[in-house]
């Protein structure tokens, strides 16, 4: 298969982004909180990561990458309701996920986002899972959900931009 060699930009939006998500991660993991400016910077550099498609491209993709975050988001909220939980945002669920999830959007086209989103949801659980067990973690303990996508991307991007869906084979086989 003929691995793809990155441009300039290319090269620099990835880099920009393993430090974006580099501070991400440790800011989530350490302070429980998310500062805006790497998080906005990590958005800038999903689009120059992906610039040779087009700008028209990348708006429709970030769009319907959106749209999907909403529609999760969404379920999320009415699931809780019919829970009874009236305050969701900033208990269960932090602002700073939502933002990494509308950063990260700016990275992928729509199914590689669907497939970032899906294995990122399941690392994470199995990882927390994991560290409640051998850790003994409190039981309200919340999850560093924005740090935990931030590492994931950090390894996702170099495997989908050399191979593509191929790696998917590469996981599967």
């Amino acid at each position: 298969m003929d691995q793809l060699i990155p441009d300039t930009a290319e090269l620099i939006a990835i880099c920009t982004g393993i430090l974006c998500c580099s501070i991400i991660a440790w800011t989530d993991f350490t302070r429980r909180s998310i500062w805006l400016i790497p998080m906005l910077t990590l958005f800038i550099a999903g689009f120059a990561f992906r610039h040779q498609h087009g700008l028209i491209t990348l708006i429709i993709d970030f769009a319907w990458n959106l749209l999907f975050v909403a529609i999760i988001l969404g379920g999320v909220l009415l699931i809780y309701r019919f829970m009874g939980v009236k305050k969701v945002m900033d208990r269960k669920l932090g602002w700073g996920d939502i933002i990494m999830l509308g950063a990260i959007s700016s990275w992928l086209d729509p199914a590689g986002f669907l497939l970032f989103y899906e294995a990122s949801m399941l690392i994470t659980l199995v990882l927390f899972l994991l560290l409640k067990l051998f850790l003994r973690l409190p039981e309200k303990y919340p999850i560093p959900l924005a740090g935990t996508l931030a590492l994931i991307l950090i390894a996702f991007v170099p495997f989908y931009f050399f191979h593509g869906y191929e790696f998917l084979k590469l996981i599967l086989h």
